[in-house]
C-alpha cells in the first residue's frame, strides 16, 4: 500500500535538493543565513551538518575517509554559551567584547582581569591576527596554519564566531563581505 506522507516526504527531498544543486552549480557562493547574519559561503558543499559544540552549523568541501580536521571546511556558531563568555559577564564591567577590543588594540580599558587578558594574548601568540573594519560589526581574526578563526561581534545581534579549515584569508574575506568596510 502507497504511504502518501512517505511519498510526499521523498517528492520534497528530491525537489529541494535540485534547487539547491542547480543554485550552487550556478554561481560562486551560496547565501548562507546563520541567526540575523548572512554570508557568502563557497558554493557546492559535498556536506553539511552540525556536530560537536552546540548551535553549531558547519559545511565541508571535501571528506577524507577519517572526517579528520584536515577536510576543507566552514563552521558557524554561536559563542553565548562559550565557558569563557560566561567566566567573562561574571565579572564586573567585563564581557567578550571588551576584552578582545583590550587584547586586539592593546588598550586595557576594560574591567577585564589582567589573567584573562594575559590567557587571551596566549591564546594568540605565534598567530596573525587582527581586526577588519566592519560595517554592523567588529571583527577579530586569528589565523595559524591553515585555520582561520573570525570573531562578529555586534551591538545588536548574538556574537558569532566563524572558524575555517583549509582556505584563505581572502576566501574567508569573501564569506564576510557583507560586513566587511572597504
Amino acid at each position: 500500500m502507497l504511504d502518501f506522507k512517505n511519498l510526499v516526504t521523498k517528492i520534497l527531498v528530491v525537489a529541494l535538493l535540485s534547487i539547491v544543486s542547480c543554485y550552487g552549480f550556478s554561481n560562486d557562493f551560496i547565501e548562507l543565513h546563520y541567526d540575523h547574519y548572512a554570508f557568502e559561503a563557497p558554493a557546492n558543499p559535498v556536506a553539511i551538518g552540525s556536530y560537536g559544540e552546540p548551535n553549531t552549523l558547519t559545511l565541508f568541501y571535501e571528506l577524507s575517509d577519517d572526517y579528520s580536521s584536515s577536510n576543507k571546511k566552514l563552521s558557524i556558531r554561536s559563542v553565548d554559551e562559550d565557558e569563557l563568555i560566561i567566566a567573562l559577564e561574571s565579572q564586573p564591567n567585563c564581557s567578550f567584547r571588551l576584552l578582545l577590543n583590550d587584547v586586539y588594540n592593546n588598550k586595557y580599558e576594560s574591567g577585564c582581569s589582567q589573567e584573562y587578558r594575559d590567557t587571551y594574548n596566549k591564546l594568540l601568540k605565534g598567530k596573525d591576527h587582527g581586526t577588519w573594519p566592519g560595517t554592523e560589526v567588529s571583527l577579530y581574526y586569528e589565523i595559524k596554519d591553515s585555520r582561520i578563526t573570525v570573531n562578529l561581534i555586534s551591538d545588536e545581534h548574538p556574537d558569532i564566531m566563524i572558524q575555517t579549515t583549509k582556505m584563505t584569508k581572502e576566501e574567508v574575506k569573501a564569506i564576510l563581505s557583507n560586513y566587511i568596510a572597504e
